[in-house]
């Protein structure tokens, strides 16, 4: 697994997450 990637899609999720609570 490539841990950079994975730091990358969590980080992507977490923005998402981060606006949907603006929401």
């Amino acid at each position: 697994v490539d841990h950079l990637l994975t730091k990358g899609n969590i980080n992507q999720f977490n923005l998402i997450l981060e606006e949907t609570k603006q929401d």
